[in-house]
């Protein structure tokens, strides 16, 4: 990740409409998706998906990753059609994706993904940073379900200064911003 490069641009962003890339800092780049990201995307699904299993990229997982891959995105379109999907971006190529919408006065971080390549680097706490900072000049919270097991992910979010806590019994914790 060498160099300052602009960001791809393409066909109009999926939920996206009329939005412009966004830079972070550090060559870092957010995008709206396009269909043409749908590989790449699906592809860091498998990655990371894998890795939270602990389990190596064997060929037999594939059928099981595809279906949970699509029963994913029906299940984030369903419940949030109008959620904004980002392609996160290092020096001109996709590393990560993102997708966030806009409930109960917060910005609500449905997912966001980082190739193993970029994780601890500061990618994932550029892309919140950005999100605090749009979510402030809204006046609004910002939001998030993460995993109680994805440690790094709990220890990101509360380096940011997001609370909450995991119920007995729950697998995923609520955390808030404020502004």
């Amino acid at each position: 990740m060498h160099g300052r490069r602009e960001p791809t641009s393409g066909a109009e962003g999926r939920n996206n409409p009329g939005a412009a890339p966004r830079a972070l800092g550090s060559g870092l780049w957010l995008r709206p998706e396009t269909p043409a990201d749908q590989s790449f995307l699906k592809a860091l699904f498998f990655t990371t998906s894998l890795a939270a299993m602990g389990l190596p990229g064997e060929a037999g997982l594939t059928l099981l990753l595809e279906a949970q891959h699509q029963a994913r995105e029906q299940s984030y379109q369903g419940a949030w059609p109008d959620a904004r999907r980002w392609v996160i971006e290092a020096a001109g190529m996709p590393v990560g994706g993102l997708i966030e919408a806009d409930a109960d006065a917060a910005l609500h971080v449905i997912d966001i993904a980082l190739a193993p390549s970029v994780r601890r680097q500061g990618v994932g706490r550029a892309v919140i940073a950005d999100l605090q900072r749009q979510a402030k000049a809204r006046d609004l919270a910002v939001t998030a379900m993460v995993i109680v097991s994805n440690v790094a992910s709990l220890a990101l979010f509360r380096a940011l200064g997001f609370t909450g806590q995991a119920q007995d019994g729950e697998a995923q914790v609520q955390l808030a911003w404020r502004p």
